[in-house]
């Protein structure tokens, strides 16, 4: 009797088990189908920006007043006075990183 009720109650848990995964797995085929419609909408997304970019590129070479090269974005100087935007001074190594100080925007050591 008390194998019966025992096989009895595993076959229920078994059975329960089994729709937890199944609900699982429906679940998941539902998410892998809506993450491909995205992007799937991405890649259309990125195509178009793409399209665009290659267009906005030929108008500026059309402008009249574009003067060729000498419009580029690296040709022209920056708000700050250096013609590739503000200087930035890197570390050379791991242990220069460590012990230099964190600058601010106007050069001042920020924390200490």
């Amino acid at each position: 009797m008390v194998l019966k009720q025992a096989k009895e109650e595993l076959e229920l848990r078994v059975e329960q088990r089994a729709a937890v995964l199944a609900k699982v797995n429906h679940e998941l085929r539902e998410e892998i189908g809506e993450r491909l419609r995205i992007e799937g909408e991405l890649r259309k997304s990125v195509e178009q920006l793409r399209a665009l970019a290659a267009r906005l590129q030929v108008v500026r070479e059309e402008e009249p007043h574009a003067g060729g090269a000498g419009n580029s974005r690296r040709a022209r100087p920056s708000l700050h006075g250096h013609k590739d935007g503000p200087r930035v001074d890197r570390p050379q190594n791991n242990q220069e990183a460590d012990s230099a100080p964190v600058q601010g925007r106007l050069g001042h050591p920020i924390g200490g």
